[in-house]
């Protein structure tokens, strides 16, 4: 009988691994859409989570869940979602005496925002410190969060803003890891970040990093160019020139020439040699 519970187990398994909830996306992991077992959080108006991510994060969020298990569940069920959703939202303002925080207007600014952050691409990440304030007269919404937006071109780990209270004129350090694992070759990109509450909707202003990242090879190939030597031919008769008018040296611009590709461009060699020969006579002046 066991054996026969297992393989019906593992049967149902692989059924709802084929299930995909399209238009859905997993809060924690990113999985889009979400494959298997979908959990909708009842009290968040956009907390979904895949089957893994539900075992890991799902009492840490401790919001009720509803387990969708077929991809037309949402809209079956969805009548009876608002009126939970609703009661919950009443229960919660009745309980806690306060009224809904309006986020058009919650203002913030990041205090040490640097224009460009450059970093090498031997690194995974770039760890940057964050201070945030609030600059508005309205308190922020807690818990609260700092979370990387889906169109920056490189991402980041979202951070919770620890013992924020919200209130206006504090401010917050944090520090947060913008990812550098997709990146091909060097270049500059953009990374926005915003703040979230935990129903994941936006407050405050958007933070851009513009974010540097120098592959080592790139770096190599233009120290290379800056300590390439030029080649002394280059300057070759631009000292010729020089010798003959500066110098007390009567020999012909051939002669003067023949020295310096003598010496390798050494100018103060090619005028030894020919202040020698000039003494033992065995140059012609013309």
């Amino acid at each position: 009988m066991k054996s026969k519970q297992k393989i019906n187990k593992k049967n149902t398994d692989k059924k709802n691994s084929k299930v995909i909830h399209e238009n859905s996306k997993c809060f924690e992991c990113g999985q889009s859409p979400i494959e298997g077992i979908r959990y909708y959080c009842l009290n968040c108006s956009s907390y979904d989570l895949c089957q893994k991510c539900e075992k890991k994060f799902g009492e840490k969020h401790g919001h009720q869940m509803l387990k969708l298990i077929r991809p037309n569940d949402l809209k079956k069920f969805k009548h009876y979602i608002v009126k939970i959703k609703q009661s919950q939202n009443i229960n919660q303002i009745e309980e806690k005496g306060e009224t809904k925080i309006d986020l058009s207007k919650c203002f913030s600014k990041c205090m040490n925002l640097k224009k460009v952050y450059t970093t090498r691409n031997n690194n995974n990440f770039i760890p940057i410190e964050i201070i945030i304030k609030n600059t508005g007269d309205e308190n922020w919404p807690t818990p609260c969060f700092f979370t990387c937006e889906e169109k920056s071109e490189i991402k980041g780990e979202r951070v919770k803003l620890v013992k924020c209270t919200g209130k206006p004129g504090e401010e917050y350090t944090f520090k947060i890891k913008i990812l550098l694992n997709n990146i091909k070759k060097t270049g500059t990109y953009k990374s926005i970040w915003v703040l979230k509450n935990e129903n994941g909707e936006e407050f405050g202003e958007k933070v851009v990093f513009v974010i540097k990242d120098i592959f080592e090879k790139d770096l190599n190939l233009k120290k290379n160019e800056n300590n390439k030597t030029r080649d002394f031919r280059d300057d070759l008769e631009k000292n010729v020139n020089e010798i003959k008018q500066k110098y007390d040296i009567l020999f012909s611009a051939s002669t003067i020439r023949n020295a310096l590709i003598r010496t390798q461009g050494n100018k103060e060699n090619a005028i030894k040699i020919l202040y020698t020969e000039q003494k033992m006579g065995k140059y012609n002046r013309y």
